[in-house]
């Protein structure tokens, strides 16, 4: 007899609630509880394959909208409820989260890896499929060791990285960042988070861009050549883009009209030293490009394209100036 989905999850949490559930049904809702009451479950919910964050909107969408049950004999305990409403609207999509589950360790348990990498340095790793990925400056990547190689291989960033994905088209790759879920089966591409500017660009392949946190869902698909950009939590279109949009991945820095502001903030990053614009000339837009060059050397480059003086503190920090009225 085949079930609706909310019918097969009342018969399965009512199961567990009289302890009537089998030892492998038993223990995969215990871990299920477990997660829920140790924070936030992006890791889980990313692998479902949806955004964390438009999963837990449902989930509050729903929760608002639900009605005072009506009394009955036996009531469950409150965990129980919330869990309940959370698994009916994850539907068969909760189904398969179990089925991944039921064999391996708790999450709950389970140590995240994390790389951090300081301002002034960039790191290269290999994942366990074989996924390679060089880590820009002042940058944070993790994962979940115990979930990334199965179903769905979830990696989570904050600053910039370029991924050379290990193609799998049994297992999707995907890159969350606050904003925005990248996913691909196998490319190469780069996503970046760093000046405020959520932003994905693709150099072979093709990947998936989903928004999040925004009133709808947004989706884009990019392809070679092609990227895309967040903006008021807009995405899109997409628009082209060239190997200088990721030329530091080859130790160039390309500033392609960009304001003081932004290309401060980067050369604080890259060269790990704090460099600053008097804020008159932050909104400045520059066009240039350095290869294996001194922090010196681009300072005053700058500063003789921009016809401003600049000097250095004692502590180390260079200053872009306006240059002294003459009397």
């Amino acid at each position: 007899m085949n079930l609706n989905r909310q019918s097969y999850w009342r018969r399965q949490l009512a199961r567990y609630a009289r302890g009537q559930a089998s030892a492998a049904e038993q223990a995969v809702l215990d871990r299920f509880f477990e997660r829920q009451a140790a924070g936030p479950a992006d890791d889980i919910w990313a692998e479902l394959g949806e955004p964390p964050e438009q999963v837990r909107e449902r989930i509050r969408v729903v929760l608002r909208r639900r009605r005072a049950p009506p009394p009955v004999a036996r009531k469950w305990p409150s965990l129980l409820k919330l869990a309940a409403s959370i698994l009916l609207l994850l539907g068969a999509a909760g189904w398969l989260w179990m089925r991944q589950l039921a064999p391996g360790p708790s999450l709950a348990r389970a140590a995240s890896r994390e790389i951090r990498v300081a301002k002034g340095q960039r790191t290269r790793l290999v994942l366990p499929d074989g996924t390679r990925i060089l880590l820009n400056s002042d940058s944070r990547l993790r994962w979940q060791p115990a979930a990334y190689n199965r179903r769905l291989r979830v990696v989570y960033l904050e600053g910039e990285a370029f991924f050379k994905v290990h193609h799998d088209a049994q297992r999707p790759f995907c890159v969350v960042t606050p904003h925005l879920t990248t996913r691909v089966l196998g490319t190469s591409f780069n996503v970046t988070t760093h000046d405020q500017l959520d932003a994905v660009v693709v150099a072979t392949g093709r990947v998936q861009v989903r928004a999040t946190g925004g009133p709808q869902p947004q989706q884009l698909v990019l392809r070679a050549g092609q990227q895309a950009t967040l903006a008021s939590g807009h995405l899109g279109p997409a628009h082209p883009a060239t190997a200088t949009d990721y030329a530091w991945v080859n130790g160039v820095l390309v500033f392609d009209n960009l304001p003081l502001r932004q290309v401060a903030a980067r050369l604080g990053r890259w060269y790990n030293v704090p460099v600053e614009c008097a804020p008159t000339l932050a909104a400045q837009r520059l066009r240039a490009r350095y290869e294996h060059e001194s922090l010196e050397h681009v300072v005053r480059s700058l500063a003789f394209s921009l016809g401003t003086t600049c000097t250095q503190t004692p502590d180390g920090a260079w200053h872009l100036l306006l240059p002294s009225r003459p009397r």
